[in-house]
């Protein structure tokens, strides 16, 4: 589940990718492997991903997809995330996204973020996780306007923000804009969080709770 040796991982300062590895192939099975986005260059001018998903009715299982993993800091950007999904009908099982081992500071990103009005995707049995210094940029959910359509579901998935290890509460645990496109569905007996007050403090009325 955490740390698979089979991987794809930029290890270079100079490996500098904007996105590491991007799925624009339809209907794939991706199983078993880690992507690390870990090492950053000094001169970075554009948010980093460690995965971007373009394509649609692809399956993930038991993966890891871990951005924002350089201990000097710099890939911790604005805009920066784990995992962007701008395809639709995506599904992910078992899978371990976001970084705990790495501190995130003041610049705004995320551990997943939506883009280009994206449908119908579920996560399945997964855990998100972060580590940050800061209460209000780093979120595990980020989701602008017109970023979703329909609905983006997290079924029995945990996400995990260690405060009790000396990590800091999080105001809000996603970010989502009233003016998305899109529902935030929140299913299953075990989907939950630790280390944030609230789902989504500004209340946008979209981030919804199914089955209490």
């Amino acid at each position: 589940f955490l740390g698979q040796r089979s991987r794809i991982s930029n290890r270079a300062a100079s490996d500098s990718f904007a996105d590491l590895f991007t799925v624009s192939a339809d209907g794939c099975l991706i199983q078993g492997i880690e992507v690390f986005q870990g090492a950053g260059a000094t001169t970075l001018s554009a948010a980093q991903s460690a995965v971007k998903v373009t394509g649609q009715r692809n399956h993930f299982v038991n993966c890891q997809f871990s951005g924002m993993g350089d201990l000097a800091g710099t890939l911790d950007f604005a805009g920066s995330n784990s995992l962007t999904v701008t395809g639709s009908e995506n599904t992910f099982d078992d899978c371990y996204i976001g970084l705990d081992t790495v501190v995130l500071g003041a610049n705004a990103n995320s551990q997943i973020l939506c883009a280009s009005q994206a449908t119908r995707n579920i996560l399945r049995r997964c855990q998100i996780a972060t580590y940050t210094n800061h209460a209000t940029n780093n979120n595990f959910l980020r989701a602008p306007t017109g970023s979703l359509d329909r609905w983006l579901m997290f079924d029995d998935c945990l996400f995990i923000n260690p405060i009790d290890a000396a990590s800091t509460n999080l105001t809000q645990a996603m970010i989502v804009a009233s003016d998305a496109g899109g529902s935030v569905l929140l299913a299953g007996p075990r989907t939950g969080f630790v280390g944030a007050t609230d789902w989504n403090s500004t209340d946008s009325g979209n981030v919804r709770a199914i089955n209490g």
